[in-house]
């Protein structure tokens, strides 16, 4: 149930990605000597604003130019150019997929928030590496969806990268984004099989459990259900 209501908050993202990524390439090709100030500019800065309501859980709708660069946004405009290594990636990627990058994020009202990003690629002609759409998601966010199952006890959940990566874990008082799933746990064979359940000896809090593993569909997260084994 987590999955799919994970899921379908993801593909509202996705959808609004591929909107702007359409956009961008259309402008882009017509005017190939005018990119940097299609990605600057006012109008397009008008067309992100548009899109931003249609994202209740999005802290900023951007853009990101080919170094790496977050040079349009719906926090303000003009937007000072902010650097985001998500750009490295994607410019030696030929792929569409949506991808993601969690980090501290300074914006202009927010200091140091935490963030997790989701993009896509913007190509222009020939496949050539033109910049990234980016949708800001505040980790607040998906706490939120997983408080909506506090009632249940002696449980806990996790949202992972499908390389391990930790992006959130729900109720723990220690931040664990960042962490990864150690190389020999079952967890990443599960992943690749398309979900499945194992028993952890506890890798972050020395505690054994019984575990859950669900693969989000077409996009590269995992949900992650651990369930406190009784004692007798």
């Amino acid at each position: 149930m987590l999955a799919e209501q994970l899921a379908n908050s993801i593909q509202s993202i996705d959808i609004v990605l591929t909107g702007i990524q359409y956009q961008i390439e259309t402008l882009s090709a017509q005017s190939p000597n005018n990119v940097d100030s299609i990605f600057r500019g006012e109008s397009t800065h008008q067309f992100l604003m548009e899109r931003l309501p249609h994202l209740k859980q999005a802290e900023l709708v951007g853009l990101m130019d080919k170094n790496g660069r977050l040079v349009n946004t719906t926090q303000q405009w003009p937007s000072p150019d902010i650097d985001l290594p998500i750009a490295t990636a994607l410019s030696t990627s030929k792929t569409m997929t949506t991808k993601y990058l969690y980090q501290q994020y300074r914006g202009r009202t927010h200091q140091g928030m935490q963030v997790v990003f989701f993009s896509k690629r913007i190509n222009g002609n020939n496949d050539t590496f033109l910049g990234v759409a980016v949708v800001g998601v505040k980790l607040d966010y998906f706490q939120h969806i997983y408080q909506s199952i506090a009632s249940l006890r002696d449980q806990s959940f996790l949202l992972l990268h499908r390389d391990g990566t930790v992006i959130l874990r729900y109720p723990d008082a220690t931040i664990r984004a960042g962490e990864k799933m150690p190389t020999g746990s079952p967890w990443h064979r599960l992943v690749l099989q398309g979900g499945g359940q194992y028993r952890s000896p506890g890798y972050f809090d020395g505690e054994a459990r019984l575990v859950a593993v669900r693969p989000l569909r077409d996009y590269p997260l995992s949900s992650m259900s651990l369930f406190r084994k009784t004692r007798r």
